[in-house]
This record gives structure tokens, sequence and C-alpha cells, in this order.
């Protein structure tokens, strides 16, 4: 059996550890996510929870629950994170909340929104149904056909000559 000497604590990194440690990573991500509810965060801390338990490897007994251990020390690391950052408060740049200190511009999106509108009514009736159906119902391809009695060919073509017109008339001029 090969063995790898851990990086501190003396103890022994053997395949078949290594092996447990590595099956329980999914399920060391998902605690970590349920924990911090923060994606980022909980990667961080499954990271350190497996620096930890490499580290800290001789303190854990074989023919244990690994899951239980390395979940042991995920839960202390959580705990750890938790009161260091509720002592202390994190300090945000202004760039960071500069929308947040006053309306973001919307004339934009709302002149976008005009845009399409205008697009939409100078689509032909045909292609207006049948995007309306598609984009704006959340009809299935299949349902639309059968609603307007047309083959599935023929909503794909009209919603694709709709498509192809907004978009062209979205474009800015060259």
């Amino acid at each position: 059996m090969e063995t790898v000497q851990a990086t501190t604590g003396g103890g022994t990194l053997d395949k078949e550890t290594t092996a447990l440690i590595l099956t329980e990573i999914p399920s060391l991500r998902r605690f970590a996510r349920y924990l911090a509810r923060d994606n980022e965060l909980a990667e961080d801390l499954v990271q350190d929870t497996l620096a930890r338990a490499v580290a800290k490897i001789a303190q854990w007994q074989p023919g244990t629950n690994m899951r239980a251990w390395l979940m042991a020390i995920l839960r202390s690391n959580f705990i750890s994170h938790h009161r260091y950052t509720r002592r202390r408060p994190q300090c945000e740049s202004l760039d960071d909340r500069m929308y947040e200190l006053g309306d973001q511009p919307r004339q934009a999106i709302r002149l976008d929104l005009m845009s399409v509108s205008k697009a939409c009514r100078g689509l032909p009736a045909e292609q207006q149904e049948v995007l309306r159906l598609i984009a704006v119902d959340g009809m299935k391809y299949e349902e639309a056909a059968e609603r307007l009695g047309v083959p599935i060919g023929t909503v794909r073509s009209r919603l694709f000559r709709a498509r192809t017109a907004i978009t062209t008339y979205m474009q800015p001029a060259a």
C-alpha cells in the first residue's frame, strides 16, 4: 500500500483514506452551501476543510465515519468564519454601492422596449400571433401549431422570420 506523508501533523495519507476523502467532497459542498448560502464562501469553506483534514489526518481513526469527521471540521470552520466576520465589519467601497445610492438609469431600457414593441407592430399578423404564443404565452411549438391549425414547420418559419425582423430593426444603423 502506497502512503504519502501529510504536510503537517505527522500522519500518513494512504490511497484508501484519500479515496474516502474524495468521495465526501460533494456532500461537503452541499453542506457548505446550506450553511453559507453563498457559493463562493462555500467553496472556500470546503477547501479549508480539506486542507485541515489532510493536516490533521493523524486525528482521524480508521474505521470511523469519515463524513462525520469532515462535516465536524466544516461546521467548525463555518462557525469560526461567522464569528470573525461578525466581529469585523466589512468595509465597502463607494463604487460597490454606487447604484444603491440612487436610481439606476431606466431610459435605455424603456427605449429598447419601445423599439421592440414598434418592431413587433410592424410584423405581419401571422408572425405577431406566433411570436405572442411562443415568446409571451410560453407555448411549445407543437401547441402553437395545433392552436393555429398549421404545420409545425410553418410555426418555426414564422417565428424565425419574426425574430430576424426584430433583430434587424434593433441593429444600429451603420
